[in-house]
């Protein structure tokens, strides 16, 4: 919860300024020579009742820049965000867009390049009341060097709707990025373009066994897992079946067999339409199955509505 016993402060300052030229929906550009970013929001104002709100977390990088995901692979950090000082804020929620893989002076990671946006899903501690929304991000940029950025931004938002057609449609656009999460499509996994039907581990890694309809153009997998672990780029393995692909992902920092029951996230994209995300814990992978051979292990014999936990 954020600054909720200043909520009547700020309200009685709005009501004096509402028609203030400060209450935008984006805040002012913060610009490095590297990378320049800033707060958007959808809504120009706070509908009355509404209890959640649209941001965006909006970054421009300069040619030949990256910034990363929200686990970054072999090097690099991901954004940190930090909302202390927020006024009728009660959580935030970050989404994160498909990232790229990146390879280069021997490190593989996941990145973003030349523009992205950070979906925020803004939960309020007084719905329809005014927010003071305010962020210091700490993240870092690469080329050939690495830079540490930080950056801090605030923006009010009244009571009373209003919407800001150019931010609302840029966060949308970033927001169709976002893989959707597999457990929330457990009625269409049969037509489904892409499926995540076995998740395991081994002394090899981390083992995929992944359904496609479109073959496997660019599949690819991204997994977030414990800070102690990075999760390297996945080895494609034939299996018994035209529709299905086993993934081999390399573990590093840690034994695999320390995942286990660890809540993981593991994104995986087939070419530039197709992506989707499983979340949950993973076991051991049984001696007598494989899903190199089509076989599967422990976490795909859950039900759907089980993959979380």
């Amino acid at each position: 919860m954020f600054g909720r016993i200043m909520l009547p402060v700020l309200l009685s300052v709005i009501s004096l300024g509402a028609a203030s030229s400060c209450v935008a929906a984006s805040s002012s550009w913060v610009e490095h020579d590297q990378a320049s970013t800033r707060l958007i929001a959808a809504e120009t104002g706070v509908p009355e009742e509404a209890a959640r709100l649209k941001f965006g977390w909006h970054v421009r990088l300069a040619p030949g820049w990256k910034t990363y995901w929200r686990s970054p692979g072999d090097a690099g950090l991901p954004p940190r965000f930090d909302w202390s000082g927020s006024v009728n804020v009660e959580s935030v929620g970050i989404a994160w867009p498909v990232p790229e893989r990146l390879t280069a002076f021997g490190y593989d990671t996941t990145v973003y390049s030349h523009e992205v946006v950070l979906p925020l899903t803004v939960t309020l501690s007084e719905p329809g009341r005014a927010t003071r929304v305010r962020v210091k991000v700490d993240y870092m940029v690469c080329a050939e060097i690495c830079v540490p950025l930080a950056a801090r931004h605030e923006l009010l938002l009244p009571a009373g709707g209003g919407r800001d057609g150019e931010a609302s449609a840029l966060i949308a656009r970033f927001d169709a990025r976002v893989p959707p999460r597999q457990d929330e499509l457990c009625a269409s996994r049969e037509s489904a373009p892409l499926w995540i039907e076995g998740v395991d581990l081994s002394d090899q890694g981390l083992g995929l066994l992944v359904r496609t309809v479109r073959g496997a153009h660019g599949l690819d997998a991204f997994v977030d897992g414990p800070e102690t672990a990075a999760f390297g780029r996945p080895k494609r393995v034939a299996t018994t079946a035209a529709t299905l692909w086993a993934l081999q992902v390399p573990v590093y920092g840690t034994l695999p067999r320390d995942l286990q029951g660890v809540p993981l996230a593991i994104v995986v994209v087939n070419g530039a339409d197709d992506a989707i995300e499983w979340r949950g814990k993973v076991a051991e992978a049984p001696e007598r199955t494989s899903l190199k051979s089509g076989g599967t292990g422990r976490s795909d014999a859950l039900p759907c509505d089980r993959q979380t936990e």
